[in-house]
């Protein structure tokens, strides 16, 4: 039977402590925001009935929030065809909200098959790891758990790719763990994780590591975890590399050439500027319209194409402090994002074809 999709109400086997009495909450966790309790818990039984399921639970350690009398909790499914899958490694994160003296669980889709109850988990041993005290916060012991269960899983079901969505931009002090342990280690996927969080941070160190691991690798987990990172690469310290994967001139395949030209445009120095105007003739239309793209935030004064931007005033401030308005020539071939038409693109690459060439010396 598959994982449920609807809500799900949880009956206590435990007295339910009242409002205010949980533990205080602080935690980025976008599930663990909208909950009351975190556990780690189990699948022990299902018992389908004719409005739906009651999936017993057994907690083995509470993540936030507080328990009392017992540790079982059944959980009351809407669909008696669709309940919660009890196989042997049925472990998992459960993050459950309060109301009406019932707990619901708050659906997180993650891990296999379709597990869209719990985030899963490798194992419910308690994380030896990546170990945490019992006062740490509900991030750290959340990611905690998670960074065990990629390394005990080998990254298999998708769980170097949760993690790594976990981690980035948490702040927490399990990414720098996760960085030194995943960054040796054997598993592609995982040494995808620590390299692509070093490169979310900017660090050329990351980009260097991804550069050379590209070209043979297999795994199409690790490699769109690379495109994902690469495309943010927010340092002009890696306009080398990104140029070298945007140009194709390491054997990058094309998904990474668009990350990588991504990145490119949003680096406005002459030496990223000169690859957008190697890539003004790739074959692939989407890396040509991230190479206008480039020029045209450039000549704005823009970092990334934002909604709300007053082109105009961009440009003046830019390029001729004290002016009120621009010219029609200033305004020329300012664009971003896709191409219109055959025709709009001919004139926009022959633009900056001779653009760049005659004002680069002026950068």
């Amino acid at each position: 039977m598959s994982i449920p999709q609807l809500p799900i109400v949880i009956l206590l086997g435990a007295l339910l402590l009242p409002e205010g009495a949980h533990a205080q909450k602080s935690t980025t966790n976008r599930f663990a925001r909208q909950a009351d309790l975190v556990v780690v818990a189990t699948v022990v039984s299902l018992d389908a009935h004719v409005t739906g399921a009651s999936i017993h639970l057994q907690v083995k350690r509470i993540l936030m929030g507080s328990l009392n009398g017992g540790s079982t909790l059944v959980a009351e499914a809407g669909d008696g065809s669709q309940a919660a899958e009890s196989d042997s490694s049925n472990c998992g994160i459960w993050y459950l909200k309060r109301g009406n003296e019932k707990l619901s669980v708050i659906p997180v889709a993650q891990g296999p098959p379709a597990a869209s109850l719990r985030t899963w988990l490798a194992s419910c041993a308690t994380p030896r790891l990546y170990p945490y005290a019992a006062q740490s916060g509900a991030d750290d012991k959340i990611l905690s758990e998670m960074a065990e269960s990629a390394e005990l899983s080998q990254g298999k079901y998708l769980q170097a790719t949760h993690l790594y969505r976990a981690l980035a931009g948490s702040g927490s002090p399990v990414e720098a763990q996760v960085i030194k342990r995943l960054a040796s280690s054997e598993i592609p996927e995982l040494r995808a994780v620590a390299f692509g969080l070093q490169i979310r941070n900017g660090d050329v160190a990351g980009l260097s590591h991804a550069e050379a691991e590209i070209p043979g690798l297999g795994s199409s987990e690790a490699k769109a975890l690379y495109a994902i990172t690469i495309s943010d690469f927010p340092a002009p310290e890696g306009v080398p590399i990104l140029g070298r994967l945007a140009t194709g001139a390491t054997k990058a395949e094309l998904p990474f050439q668009r990350a990588a030209a991504s990145a490119l445009k949003a680096i406005h120095n002459p030496v990223a500027l000169n690859f957008l105007y190697v890539l003004l003739d790739h074959p692939d239309k989407e890396v040509r319209e991230n190479a206008v793209s480039g020029f045209s935030q450039f000549r704005l004064g823009m970092p990334a194409g934002l909604k709300g931007v007053d082109f105009d005033h961009a440009l003046i401030a830019a390029t001729y402090p004290g002016r009120k308005t621009s010219s029609a020539e200033d305004r020329e071939a300012i664009h971003l994002g896709r191409f219109a038409s055959a025709e709009e693109e001919a004139a926009l690459i022959n633009f900056y074809k001779s653009w760049w060439p005659k004002n680069s010396g002026r950068f």
